[in-house]
């Protein structure tokens, strides 16, 4: 059986370089990992391998950095003409790539889950990327683009527009890689162009659906190298980009370490730099809310073993609810036991970081809470093993929330299956509300918050009294998405200093005034 190939995108050709890695079967990996890496080491020397296709998934090129100039000169050439086609053709060119990409869902889905993700999360993430680019939503959006204002006094008309900046570098995160880059569709939206590097390890299924939106961009517009996809070193094509006076912005998906880092270093280049970086959300529980509704939101926070940014990951109860909501969330979750990898069912995924979710724990039961779930690790059969994949889905219990600020957890992003529930205590109601907006307001993190509350004074204090958030959610769940409001976008260490929801059409571009007189 043959091993499939996947070449770069740049200037709306497939570009083979000669010089390739090789995707890994990631059962096999799991399964037997030193066969599979002794096949890949003899494929990269040369030797054939006559059994390659039972370990090897995908092979494909790399970049060198003749091919990145050449992605964003192609990036370029192609921006100087699609900036002139109208806002309205540029809409409904999404839509119909928005149909193309649905119509081969299967595909495309398959090609996600052959990289690692659960069935499960894979449908989630296919699903929630085509529901962005509703009909309602990219009209509202492109209403927001080009404004007039008719001044019949002045005998004058205004108009704001929003122009685009030129070639967008958008840099993808591993664990999300295909679901992060649609987010780069909305700069085309304001007339930018595009040029995608998805994660070294994990970037097949990227380059194979970028590939079908170019050729959607060819068919309606007949311009090439409107969107180019490489891959290669993460560090040197960045460095590249950033002495590249042709790229303009960069959407930077990674850690807040790094993030901010290099956000730095784009500002001093004159680069805007669009930050989605590290998440750590919470979800409140208040008086009167929906008990059973709030614990199924908050364990969400499992999906993907909790390797998703924009998941809960501490639920900040109401006392009087407290011991309620915790003992709904210990019923529930056993709904989330753990099953193989690849069966259809599972949530789980192999988590990164082990040691430091062992770190995390045990500086959380130091500081006084209380393991209540989980906290051993496992492999893909549930059983403990230590030197399995997987982590037992763990919650943990704090009566003290003083002591929560104090943790790793709170301070840094634990990017793996870990959950809180906090006992926000407190004299009165007044007290227990600014304690629970304290912690919001003061977490390193700003991505989401989710409120569950039939109290309509509270709803309103709290859309007042919690600022350190890109979206807040009320009674809904935590990791849904809605018509008219972005998918990302936060700030604080989520999104750097200028960050903020992400409408990445409108960060994307500039806005420019016009007057003109009758």
């Amino acid at each position: 059986m043959s091993i499939a190939k996947y070449n770069l995108l740049i200037n709306s050709q497939l570009i083979d370089t000669g010089k390739y890695e090789y995707f890994p079967n990631q059962e096999k990996l799991m399964q037997r990992p030193k066969i599979v890496l002794s096949k890949i080491h003899e494929l990269k020397s040369g030797i054939k391998v006559s059994d390659a296709s039972e370990y090897i998934s995908a092979i494909y090129s790399i970049a060198d950095s003749e091919m990145n100039a050449k992605a964003i000169d192609a990036a370029f050439a192609a921006f100087k003409v699609f900036k002139g086609l109208d806002v309205g053709f540029r809409k409904n060119l999404l839509i119909a790539i928005r149909d193309a990409i649905e119509e081969r869902g299967n595909e495309i889905i398959n090609l996600m889950m052959m990289e690692g993700l659960p069935p499960t999360i894979a449908r989630w993430e296919f699903k929630e990327m085509l529901n962005a680019f509703s009909e309602r939503t990219l009209s509202f959006y492109e209403e927001q683009i080009i404004k007039r204002i008719n001044n019949e006094i002045a005998k004058e008309t205004i108009i704001l527009y929003r122009k685009p900046d030129g070639v967008l570098g958008v840099v993808l995160p591993k664990n999300a890689p295909v679901s992060s880059s649609f987010l780069a569709l909305f700069a085309l939206l304001a007339g930018n162009t595009l040029v995608i590097k998805p994660p070294f390890k994990f970037p097949i299924a990227v380059l194979h659906i970028w590939q079908i939106i170019d050729k959607i961009i060819f068919e309606h517009t007949n311009i090439t190298g409107v969107v180019n996809v490489i891959v290669g070193d993460s560090k040197e094509i960045l460095e590249e980009w950033l002495e590249n006076e042709l790229i303009r912005d960069i959407l930077y998906f990674g850690n807040s370490s790094s993030g901010i880092e290099f956000g730095a270093k784009a500002f001093a280049k004159n680069k805007k730099v669009i930050l989605e970086l590290s998440g750590n959300d919470s979800l409140i529980v208040w008086d009167e809310a929906n008990i059973t509704r709030a614990a199924d939101s908050f364990l969400d926070g499992f999906i993907g073993s909790s390797q998703v940014c924009m998941l809960p990951r501490t639920a900040l109860i109401h006392s009087k609810y407290a011991k309620i909501f915790l003992d709904e969330a210990l019923k529930r979750t056993e709904n989330h036991s753990l099953l193989p990898q690849f069966s259809d069912e599972t949530v789980l995924s192999p988590v990164g970081n082990i040691e430091k979710f062992n770190v995390f724990l045990r500086d959380a039961i130091d500081r006084g809470a209380k393991l209540v779930r989980g906290g051993k690790r496992i492999n893909n059969l549930g059983e403990e093993d230590p030197k399995g994949h997987y982590l037992e889905p763990t919650i943990i219990y704090l009566d003290a929330f003083q002591n929560l600020h104090k943790m790793k957890l709170y301070s840094e992003e634990a990017f793996f299956p870990l959950l809180t529930i906090v006992n926000v205590s407190g004299s009165k109601d007044d007290e227990i509300f600014q304690n629970i907006c304290d912690l919001i307001n003061s977490s390193p993190f700003g991505l989401r918050t989710s409120i569950w509350c039939n109290n309509n004074d509270y709803i309103e204090r709290f859309i007042n009294g919690i600022d350190n958030a890109g979206m807040i959610r009320i009674n809904s769940k935590h990791i849904e998405f809605s018509e008219y409001l972005p998918t990302h976008g936060g700030v604080r260490l989520t999104g750097g200093p200028y960050g903020g929801l992400n409408y990445l059409w409108e960060r994307t571009s500039h806005l420019q005034g016009i007057s003109i007189k009758t």
